[in-house]
């Protein structure tokens, strides 16, 4: 069960890698494709329209203005639900990766996130230039609302666990602190499926 828990972890932070990049997306942009009067934020406004995918050879990053709340909310619920299933691990018996409490003093005192995703990235030629893309499905290829719309599909298969994971192991599902934890894992997996629903309302009210 433990390394079920921490690929389950591993998977959270992925997704929550993820849901962040939404709120300050990287734009590939070919030089030939913005006017010479463009700004950024009508290069911005242009991809929320049309969801358009430009041919890379120039960064461009762009920042959005409003809706950030509902991303926010759902990142943040995804850790919560990360952090409650290391509360799982340590029921279970495991020690804690994070063995600096009350005493640090630095930021070299700060461990590692444990658990952390590993973005996977492929390069393919564009004309003369290298392009790196990460996995997940060329995540970064969709639209802002296919990545929303993904990202909801992802996080339901997620949800399921916890409940799975309740009746596996005696230890967990009879022991207080085991069973809030499962219960707070769904509970916050849910909550971040939700946020991203309210941020796919705002988007359509937006357009309205």
């Amino acid at each position: 069960m433990k390394k079920q828990i921490h690929e389950l972890r591993t998977r959270i932070d992925g997704l929550a890698g993820l849901v962040k990049s939404l709120n300050k997306p990287l734009f590939m942009i070919s030089e030939d494709c913005i006017h010479s009067d463009m700004t950024v934020k009508d290069i911005a406004d242009e991809y929320k329209r049309t969801g358009s995918i430009f041919q890379v050879q120039k960064e461009v990053e762009i920042e959005y203005e409003s809706g950030q709340s509902f991303l926010g909310e759902s990142y943040k619920s995804l850790l919560l639900a990360k952090a409650w299933l290391g509360k799982v691990l340590s029921e279970l018996g495991e020690e804690s990766p994070y063995k600096n409490d009350g005493n640090r003093k630095s930021v070299e005192d700060i461990a590692q996130t444990a658990d952390k995703y590993s973005v996977k990235f492929k390069t393919s030629k564009c004309g003369e230039i290298d392009v790196s893309t990460p996995e997940y499905s060329g995540f970064i290829l969709k639209t802002c609302i296919e990545q929303i719309d993904w990202l909801r599909e992802e996080i339901q298969e997620l949800v399921k666990l916890p409940y799975t994971m309740f009746y596996q192991n005696p230890i967990v599902s009879t022991s207080w602190v085991g069973n809030t934890a499962l219960r707070k894992a769904y509970e916050y997996l849910t909550e971040a499926r939700f946020h991203l629903g309210f941020e796919l309302a705002r988007l359509k009210e937006q357009e309205g």
